[in-house]
């Protein structure tokens, strides 16, 4: 055993090492590198964004620290000289690089976890206070500095600094702040003072918007902290928007507002759930107004819905004969017309009317005010809804509109394209009497609506009026059945496969 022992005590002062030092280079080494290698080709494999970090920590750190053990261990290098803590100091600062890279490749990024969520001026922070911390630790350990006269020069040449970058400086600890408390991120639509915008950037410095008209905005973080912040995204992202209309004097509350809930109630865009409300508002000097507010997807939709609405609501107004007043200061420097002139308007309209339906009719067709009604739409209004009803006939005065129905897949499809002169009639489902037709306004749509009961009258009093009602409303029941009809498909063998779903 004596032997024994004296042999490894020989062996070990021949090769200069400790036992301790023999084992790391000849077992700790190997299997380091074999294992960050393997970690390795996982990382990257995966795509993990600590797989540089990795490499850094294999290729760099674990040779420096190789190195800085033989150098020590073997060639008998002073500890204490420039060359080796120079080594040192190297070696420390890359290995807390790589280990701060990895850190922040498992925890902050890729959005996977909670923590991915803090800002990344705050992870910035963080991590130059803990290389600051890293390399105050060398200074001091490795190269005996005194740390206490380099925090009292630094303390001392901090006020100056402080001084001339005072607004920098001031836009850092505002941006902490905004960030700290969070009242927006990225994506949402914000309001900042007089400007709004999507937040397309947060950094150290300043917040970026985009605007509706693609401007790019930057804005220091320190206007934003002293500017009350309006976030149109949050707390929840359908939007509420609200408008004041107003109407005339003669028009009753609830008749205007069953008018506005249906123009909701078509408008592209407006969510029925929340609902939307119409409230009487106030009487103004010129007309009552009606507060509306209704829920949208999202504010970055508004002005389209907006717009869509407002649009709406001058052909409803026209067709339900409301009256959308002038302000009281405006000067109308016109004479009004007379009530002769209006009568005559209608009368040359009527005319204009009966010759379409029945040009040749003698002695010509009479179409009294009384019996008829005028509708105007506009661009994608419907004028009968599919599977609603629609009694009497609609004769197209100016404008186009699509007639559809709906085939046996349960797919739109057209039927007809309507112009200046032509009329349609409902058609039903004979045994359900369920609409199977729908009139949409392809461009702005006037149409003159006669009733059903004096329509049957001018048919008695015009032969040639009936034959073409009859005709032309036979044509397009035709046609619509035609579509409606399963289509029978044939099979690879030859058989007939007859599809039967009908809607």
């Amino acid at each position: 055993m004596d032997g024994t022992q004296n042999a490894l005590a020989d062996f070990f002062d021949f090769v200069g090492l400790s036992p301790v030092w023999l084992l790391v280079i000849l077992l700790g080494f190997p299997v380091a590198v074999l294992a960050l290698s393997e970690w390795l080709a996982r990382a990257r494999r995966g795509g993990a964004p600590y797989a540089g970090a990795v490499a850094l920590l294999r290729n760099v750190a674990l040779p420096l620290l190789a190195l800085y053990i033989l150098a020590t261990q073997l060639a008998d290098v002073e500890s204490g000289s420039t060359e080796l803590k120079l080594l040192v100091s190297l070696t420390a600062v890359i290995a807390l690089i790589a280990v701060l890279g990895i850190i922040n490749g498992l925890f902050f990024a890729g959005g996977t976890t909670a923590v991915a969520n803090v800002p990344k001026l705050f992870l910035d922070l963080a991590r130059v206070i803990l290389v600051a911390i890293g390399i105050a630790i060398v200074l001091s350990e490795v190269w005996e500095a005194n740390l206490g006269e380099l925090v009292t020069a630094l303390g001392v040449s901090s006020i100056v600094i402080g001084l001339a970058l005072q607004d920098t400086l001031g836009n850092l600890f505002s941006g902490i702040t905004l960030l700290y408390e969070k009242p927006f991120s990225e994506g949402d639509y914000i309001v900042v003072g007089e400007v709004a915008g999507r937040v397309v950037e947060v950094n150290w410095r300043a917040v970026r918007l985009e605007t509706r008209e693609h401007d790019l905005i930057v804005l220091p973080h320190f206007m934003v902290a002293q500017s009350a912040i309006v976030n149109r995204s949050r707390p929840v992202k359908p939007w509420a928007q609200k408008l004041i209309i107003g109407f005339s004097y003669d028009d009753a509350p609830n008749r205007v507002k069953d008018v506005l809930f249906e123009v909701l109630a078509e408008t592209p865009g407006v969510l029925l759930h929340p609902e939307p409300e119409v409230k009487t508002d106030n009487y103004n000097d010129s007309s009552i107004d009606y507060e509306v507010e209704y829920f949208i997807e999202s504010y970055r939709v508004h002005e389209e819905v907006k717009d869509a609405f407002m649009t709406r609501v001058w052909y409803a107004a026209e067709r339900n004969g409301l009256t959308i007043p002038f302000p009281i200061r405006t000067l109308i420097n016109r004479e009004p017309r007379s009530q002769e002139s209006r009568e005559a308007s209608v009368r040359g309209r009527l005319a204009d009317a009966a010759r379409m339906l029945s040009p040749r009719a003698e002695p010509p067709l009479e179409l009294p005010a009384s019996a008829t009604r005028y509708a105007h739409f506009g661009v994608g209004e419907q004028v009968i809804p599919y599977g609603k009803r629609a009694s009497g006939l609609y004769l197209v005065l100016a404008g186009e509109a699509d007639l559809t129905t709906v085939d046996a897949d349960g797919d739109r499809v057209a039927v007809v394209r309507l112009a200046r002169g032509d009329f349609f009639t409902e058609i039903v489902s004979p045994g359900t009497r369920h609409g199977l037709i729908e009139v949409t306004a392809t461009t702005d749509l006037e149409l003159l609506h006669i009733s059903e009961r004096h329509l049957r009258v001018l048919a008695n009093r015009d032969a040639a009026l009936a034959a073409r009602l009859d005709e032309v409303s036979a044509a397009r029941r035709q046609q619509v059945e035609g579509l409606r009809t399963p289509r029978v498909k044939t099979s690879v063998n030859g058989a007939a496969d007859r599809t039967l779903r009908v809607p």
